[in-house]
Parts: C-alpha cells; sequence; structure tokens
C-alpha cells in the first residue's frame, strides 16, 4: 500500500539543534500495493525515544527526512483515516504505546509496518515498508426469520483485543465488540463493515434477541484459532418459527484472499449459555458432561478440556492456589484426565465467566486465570441480573474464584 505526504513533527529542542548527517526517503506498501489515504511514520532512535512522526497521504507516495547518523526504527500505521484512532503522542510515544479506537468514532482498516534502518554521514537511503493488516472486518450479518415480538437483535463477539502496541504487538486488555442490527422486513442486518482488533484466543460469538420478557441468548464458542487477524467475516443465520427450535447458521471469512468457512448451530441445547437440564451424551462445549461444564471440546482427538464442580475463594496466595491444585481429583467414569488441574487461559475463562447458567453469587468478582506465568483475575460484574467484563487484574486475592479446569479425553 503506497502511502504519500511529507509533513512531519520534530519531538524535542535537541533533536532539532542536531546536524541532519544523512537522508530517508520513505515510503510505505502492502503486499497488494494498494494505495492509501492516511498514515504516520514514527521515528524511534536507538534508546527508543520518538525524535519524528511522518505523515503521509494517498497523494505523494515517500517523504524524505534528513537524520543525524546512527539506527533507527520505524513504525508505520495506515488506512483510510486515522483519526478514528487514538495515536500516540509524538513527545511520548514508544514501542509499548497503545493504538485505540477513539471515543464517538468508528474504527477503520488498519495497517501496520516496521523497519530498522542504519544511517551513515552522508547517507541517502531509499526505505519501503511492507505493511500488513492488524484487524479483523466483519464485513456483514444477516438473520433471517426473526419472530415478530423481537424487538432488538445485537451480535457480540468476545474477548476481543481493545489495543495494538506502536511496535506490532496487542495490548493486554480485552474488550466485547457489539453490533447492533436493524429491522428491515423479516431481516434483521448490519451492512457496513466493523473492523476491530482479533481475538485473544478462541472467540464466543452471541445472538441476544430482546423481547418484551427479557433477552435471549445463543452462543457459538470457535475453535483456537477463534478470530485471527487479517480475515474477512460474514454471518448469515436463520432462524425458525418458535423459541425452542434452532437457529442454523455459517460463519464464513476470507482471508482478504484465502477462503474459509465454519458452519455451526445455534440452538437451546447447544447455546453456550443455555444449558440443557440434562447431561449431553457426547461433550458439547458450554453443556455438561459426566458432571462436568465442558469448556471446549477437540472432536478429532476425542480431548475436551472441563471445568472444576464447584468455585471457592479465599487462595490469596500463590502458595495455597498451588496446593489447592495439587490436592484436586477428577472424579469421572467417562472421562481419563490428560493433565493435571490448572488455572484456565483468558480465551478459556471467557467462555465460562459469563455464562449466566453456571452458580454465581450476586455481586461483583472475579475468576483466576494463567497469562504466561502471570497470575490474573478476570473481573466480572452483575447488571441487571447479566455478567459483564469489566477488566483485568495481576495477582492474587481473597475475592477472587478459584475454579480450575483440566485436560481430559473421552
Amino acid at each position: 500500500m503506497a502511502f504519500e505526504g511529507c509533513s512531519e513533527g520534530v519531538m524535542n529542542e535537541e533533536t532539532m539543534a542536531m546536524t541532519p548527517e544523512g537522508q530517508l526517503r520513505v515510503g510505505t506498501r502492502d503486499d497488494d500495493a494498494n494505495s492509501v489515504k492516511d498514515g504516520r511514520i514514527y521515528v524511534m532512535d536507538a534508546t527508543g525515544s520518538c525524535v519524528s512522526v511522518l505523515s503521509v497521504s494517498a497523494s505523494q507516495p515517500q517523504v524524505t527526512k534528513g537524520l543525524p547518523k546512527g539506527t533507527y526504527d520505524l513504525y508505520a500505521l495506515g488506512g483510510d483515516d486515522l483519526s478514528c484512532l487514538t495515536l500516540p503522542e509524538a513527545n511520548a510515544a514508544k514501542g509499548s504505546s497503545l493504538i485505540r479506537e477513539a471515543a464517538n468514532k468508528t474504527m477503520g482498516d488498519l495497517l501496520w509496518g516496521h523497519k530498522q534502518v542504519t544511517l551513515a554521514r552522508g547517507d541517502v537511503k531509499d526505505l519501503n515498508i511492507e505493511m500488513a493488516r492488524k484487524v479483523v472486518c466483519i464485513t456483514g450479518i444477516s438473520i433471517e426469520e426473526i419472530p415478530a415480538e423481537v424487538s432488538a437483535v445485537n451480535v457480540s463477539l468476545m474477548p476481543m483485543y481493545e489495543a495494538l502496541t506502536l511496535n506490532g504487538d496487542y495490548g493486554a486488555d480485552i474488550h466485547t465488540v457489539n453490533i447492533a442490527l436493524t429491522k428491515h422486513d423479516v431481516v434483521w442486518e448490519s451492512t457496513e463493515p466493523v473492523y476491530c482488533f482479533p481475538s485473544n484466543g478462541r472467540a464466543t460469538i452471541t445472538i441476544s434477541l430482546t423481547t418484551s420478557e427479557g433477552q435471549r441468548h445463543y452462543s457459538y464458542v470457535t475453535e483456537a484459532e477463534g478470530l485471527p487477524v487479517n480475515t474477512q467475516v460474514s454471518i448469515n443465520a436463520t432462524y425458525s418459527e418458535a423459541w425452542a427450535t434452532t437457529i442454523n447458521a455459517t460463519l464464513s471469512y476470507t482471508a482478504w484472499g484465502t477462503p474459509k468457512t465454519f458452519t455451526f448451530e445455534f440452538n437451546e441445547g447447544q447455546a453456550g449459555n443455555k444449558r440443557n437440564d440434562g447431561e449431553t451424551t457426547t461433550p458439547i462445549a458450554g453443556q455438561v458432561y459426566d458432571g462436568y461444564y465442558v469448556v471446549s471440546v477437540d472432536a478429532t482427538n476425542r480431548k475436551a478440556v472441563v471445568l472444576r464442580k464447584k468455585q471457592d475463594a479465599g487462595y490469596d496466595t500463590k502458595e495455597k492456589l498451588e496446593t489447592a491444585l495439587n490436592g484436586l481429583i477428577l472424579k469421572s467414569e467417562k472421562l481419563q484426565a490428560a493433565g493435571a488441574w490448572r488455572l484456565p487461559t483468558l480465551a478459556e475463562c471467557a467462555v465460562f465467566a459469563l455464562d449466566a447458567t453456571l452458580p454465581f453469587r450476586e455481586f461483583d468478582h472475579g475468576y483466576y486465570f494463567q497469562e504466561g506465568e502471570d497470575v490474573k483475575s478476570y473481573d466480572i460484574t452483575v447488571e441487571n441480573g447479566f455478567l459483564k467484563h469489566t477488566g483485568i487484574t495481576e495477582g492474587y486475592s481473597a475475592e477472587t474464584w478459584f475454579r480450575p479446569v483440566i485436560d481430559v479425553t473421552y
């Protein structure tokens, strides 16, 4: 993707006073060489300090900048309109600086690129920064034959990353992307593309139908790849005649060139937050099998992850938590342990933490999860009878629920 333009910002007087000893001519391009309308290039010196921000646009593909000799990291951002994002302030930008959707704005397409260059005295270097897409695009949602008594339809995706760092990683914070549908005759749909950052692992896709009696939720948990970056997603579903019948849906996404399709069902028995009173004959994500809630299933290899049957609080130190984990035993005639009890991952925790049919107390709380070597809490609250994710807290707390999972075979 070719960026053009040549405005710039220089961050501090010391840098401004230094005599340029070399020149960079910088352009940016993605794999398809499509032009973009708006771009920024952050120039970082060897200490990680931002010394210049170059602005580029679709009218000119290159910008020239004089710099003292040295090694520089160039981080490029591009899209149709970067004003829809909160970008790092020039005088405070670092590799860890976060890029988020701006308040009261709708995020658009976002590409990112990086290049390192070393300038000697008298150098004139031409650089081309290749760009990679860092978002998912929900191209459209269409749900047909929704009953007349439904007054609102909403589709939510979670856990989705909330921010991108300037160095190309995703921030630790996650959130839920909510997409409200509009009714056109008997079809509820969203036809405008929605851009968002990808999911952190497995993703839960929930369709919520609102009537005068309240809400009904139908959830589907994706396989391990979730909603990955650089994919286009469309959701097309059909609801049949009554509440107790099945919604058949197809989730298809294209990796902007590589088509893939997921097919799944939304129904009363399999919805992630609407469990049957009885047990399923085979493990199904979101259901109960041999007394254990099933977090995820690998049907091909007959593997699953199941949740401990009860939850406790009071484990406020690493030693207490590890002692509790080591003392647990899987009690099942149909499941065989494939490992020891462990804290769930963030994506696994997000599956059961917001499942309203699992027991929970009527006050704010959180669940322990493991992220690398760190133990954290997936914080939730109860609002109007519904569970809502409110953030992530690091460390141990007596108020955090201890509810581990175990890998099993069946």
